[in-house]
C-alpha cells in the first residue's frame, strides 16, 4: 500500500524586532522546512535581513520578506532591532512594530492563503487572521518559568504596584516551585508594567497569547512541565512544545577570528559558554554565582 504523503503547510513567521527573538524563529523555520513545509518569514530589512540570511538552511522553502521599520519620532533613523537602540528607546520600537500592520497585511495577503502565522508581540495579528482566514499561534521563546510567573492573566501587573504586591505569585501558581519573586529581581520585573508602544509589555503579551488560536513554547515538558501546565490553565489552551530547537552545526559559518584565537589558549573541553543575550546585563558576581 502506498505511503500517504503528509500535506505541506504554508506558514508565516513574524517575531518581535530583536535578534534574540528572530533567531529562534529561524531555527524553527528550518525544522519545518526540513519536513517539507513552506515558510514565509517577515523580518526587518534590509540590514537585519542581510545579516541573518545565512541562517536560512532551506532557501527553496523559506522566503524572507523585508519589513521596513517606520520612523517614529525619537527613534534613530535606520534602527531595525533592539540592537540598534538603547534600552530606554525600546518602547519606540514597539510603536514602530505596531505601525507595520499594513505592511504585514499586504505581505500575508500576497503570499497567501496561509495555514498559520506564528508571532509574539504584534497583538493585532489574530484580528487579521480572522479577517483573512488563517490560524494564529504565539511562539514564546522566553522560558515557561518566566511566562508562568509574570506573563499570565492572573498576574495583573500594573504600574504603581508595591514591592509586596510584586513579590506575590499569581493565584494558582505551582505552590512548591523554587521559581518565586526575589527582592533583587522585583525592580527588573517592573519593566513588564511599563508602556511599550500603546500598552504595557504585560498587556501586550497577555493580549497576544489570549487572542491566538493556540500557543507554542520553546521548551520541553521534562524541564518546565509544571510551568507549561499552569500557563495552559491560565490561557485555557493547550501549549505545543518545540523543545529547545538548537541550530544545526553549520561549518560554512566560521568562528570569528577574535574568539577562535581566544579559545585556542585553553584545552579542549575546558571552557563553559555562559550567555543570556546581548541585552542581559548581569554583573560579574551574578555570572560567577550561576557557574558555581
Amino acid at each position: 500500500m502506498a505511503t500517504r504523503k503528509q500535506p505541506q503547510l504554508k506558514v508565516a513567521m513574524f517575531p518581535w524586532f530583536a535578534i534574540g527573538h528572530i533567531t529562534p524563529y529561524i531555527h524553527l523555520s528550518n525544522r519545518l522546512a526540513a519536513r517539507g513545509h513552506r515558510v514565509h518569514f517577515l523580518l526587518p530589512g534590509p540590514t537585519t535581513l542581510a545579516k541573518l540570511a545565512p541562517l536560512n538552511r532551506h532557501p527553496h522553502l523559506i522566503t524572507f520578506h523585508p519589513i521596513a521599520v517606520p520612523h517614529v519620532d525619537g527613534l534613530p533613523r535606520g534602527a531595525e532591532t533592539t540592537a540598534d537602540v538603547p534600552p530606554h528607546l525600546t518602547p519606540l520600537l514597539f510603536a514602530a512594530l505596531d505601525a507595520t500592520e499594513d505592511q504585514f497585511r499586504s505581505t500575508v495577503s500576497r503570499v497567501g492563503p496561509l495555514d498559520v502565522v506564528l508571532y509574539d508581540s504584534a497583538m493585532w495579528v489574530p484580528r487579521i487572521g480572522r479577517e483573512l482566514g488563517f490560524l494564529t499561534m504565539t511562539y514564546g521563546v522566553v522560558s515557561a518559568a518566566v511566562g508562568a510567573l509574570r506573563l499570565v492573566p492572573s498576574a495583573r501587573l500594573a504600574k504603581g504596584m508595591t514591592d509586596e504586591e510584586m513579590a506575590r505569585t499569581p493565584p494558582g501558581y505551582p505552590p512548591h516551585s523554587a521559581v518565586v519573586p526575589r527582592p533583587d529581581e522585583i525592580k527588573q520585573s517592573r519593566i513588564f508594567a511599563e508602556n511599550f508602544g500603546s500598552v504595557s509589555l504585560y498587556d501586550r503579551i497577555v493580549t497576544s497569547v489570549s487572542g491566538g488560536d493556540a500557543m507554542a513554547l520553546r521548551t520541553c515538558w521534562e524541564l518546565e512541565g509544571v510551568f507549561v501546565k499552569y500557563m495552559e490553565e491560565q490561557y485555557g489552551k493547550r501549549a505545543l512544545l518545540t523543545g529547545p530547537i538548537l541550530p544545526d552545526r553549520d561549518h560554512r559559518l566560521g568562528l570569528d577570528e577574535k574568539w577562535a584565537a581566544w579559545l585556542s589558549k585553553y584545552p579542549r573541553g575546558s571552557v563553559v559558554y555562559c550567555a543570556f543575550g546581548s541585552e542581559s546585563l548581569l554583573q560579574k558576581d551574578q555570572f560567577q554565582e550561576l557557574l558555581r
